[in-house]
C-alpha cells in the first residue's frame, strides 16, 4: 500500500485521484447549508437596543448553526424551530427567513430532503404573495439548496439566477455572495469551470464590499476549488493562502484549521508531502488547543 501522509491521503494517487479526492470535499467547504449566520446572530444576541426576545432568538440561531456545523441536526432544527417561532411573533422578518432557511438545512442533514422542499416552497409562495423580494430570494436559495442536496444542478442553477436578479435588484451582499457561493458548487458538479472560477471570484468581490469575514473564507475557498478542478495547482495554492490569511483575519479557528487542511490536500497535489505534513500538523495542533471534533480527521 502507498504511504500516507500526516493528512492521511495516499501519496500514491495520480493527480486524477487526488483531485477528485479534493471534489469529494467540496460540500464541507462550501458549507452553504449552514449560511454563516452564526456570527450575525450572536452579534445581534450581545445589541442591548434589541428587545429581550430578539436577543433570545438571536442566541438561537447562533446555537442552531453552530449545531449544524458539528452535525447534531435533530438538535439544529429544534432550536431553529424555537427561534422561528419567537421571529414569527416578535419579528424582525429578516430573523423569521433565515430561521426557515436553517429549519430545512436541518432538514437536509437529517436527509428529510422532501420535507425541507416542502417547507421552502411554501414559504416562497407565501413570501412572493407579500411583495418581500429579500424574503423571496432567500428562500429561491434555499429551493437551489434543496435541489443540489439531490443532485439537480441544472435546476439549482436556474432557480439561483432569480435569485440573483432579485438581490441586484433590491441589495443585500451576503445573500448575493451565498447565491453565487451556491452556483460554484453546481457549475463544479457539472464541469463548468470557467463559470464556477467566474462565480467564485465574483464571491470574494461582494464579500469584500460586505465587509463579510466568514463569507470571504469560503469565497477563496471556492476560487481555489474551480483552479484545483482545472489542474491550475500554482493560482489554486495562491487561493488557498488567501483563504487561510482571510481565516486568520476573522480569528475562528475552525475557518483556520479547514483552510490548513486544504492547504495541506494543495500541497499534495503540487508532490510536495513534507510540506503538507507541516502544514497539516499545524492544523492538527490547532484542532487540539481549539477543541475541535474533527481533530482524528486532520
Amino acid at each position: 500500500a502507498p504511504s500516507t501522509a500526516v493528512t492521511g491521503e495516499p501519496l500514491g494517487l495520480t493527480l486524477d485521484e487526488h483531485v477528485q479526492r479534493q471534489r469529494l470535499g467540496l460540500d464541507a467547504a462550501r458549507s452553504l447549508e449552514f449560511n454563516e449566520l452564526a456570527s450575525y446572530y450572536s452579534a445581534l444576541s450581545e445589541d442591548k437596543s434589541n428587545t429581550p426576545k430578539i436577543r433570545e432568538a438571536a442566541l438561537l440561531m447562533s446555537a442552531a448553526e453552530d449545531k449544524l456545523q458539528c452535525e447534531e441536526a435533530d438538535e439544529a432544527a429544534r432550536l431553529a424551530a424555537d427561534a422561528l417561532e419567537v421571529f414569527r411573533a416578535s419579528g424582525p422578518r429578516q430573523g423569521e427567513q433565515d430561521a426557515v432557511r436553517l429549519v430545512c438545512a436541518a432538514y437536509r442533514q437529517q436527509q428529510q430532503y422532501e420535507k425541507a422542499m416542502t417547507e421552502a416552497n411554501a414559504q416562497l409562495a407565501s413570501l412572493k404573495a407579500s411583495g418581500d423580494k429579500r424574503g423571496e430570494a432567500a428562500m429561491l436559495i434555499t429551493v437551489a439548496e434543496g435541489h443540489q442536496s439531490q443532485h439537480r444542478h441544472e435546476e439549482a442553477l436556474k432557480v439561483l439566477a432569480d435569485a440573483l436578479e432579485l438581490l441586484r435588484a433590491h441589495g443585500d451582499q451576503r445573500l448575493e455572495a451565498s447565491a453565487l457561493m451556491a452556483c460554484v458548487s453546481s457549475h463544479i458538479r457539472r464541469d463548468f469551470l470557467d463559470e464556477a472560477l467566474r462565480d467564485a471570484k465574483e464571491a470574494v468581490s461582494v464579500c469584500e464590499r460586505a465587509s463579510d469575514k466568514k463569507g470571504l473564507v469560503k469565497a477563496w475557498t471556492l476560487v481555489a476549488m474551480a483552479q484545483i478542478e482545472d489542474y491550475a495547482l500554482d493560482a489554486g495554492l495562491a487561493a488557498t493562502k488567501s483563504a487561510l490569511q482571510a481565516a486568520r483575519d476573522l480569528g475562528d479557528p475552525r475557518s483556520e484549521a479547514g483552510a490548513l487542511c486544504m492547504l495541506a490536500r494543495v500541497q499534495l497535489l503540487k508532490e510536495r508531502p513534507r510540506q503538507a505534513g507541516q502544514v497539516a500538523e499545524e492544523a492538527l495542533a490547532l484542532c487540539r488547543r481549539s477543541g475541535l471534533a474533527f481533530e482524528e480527521g486532520v
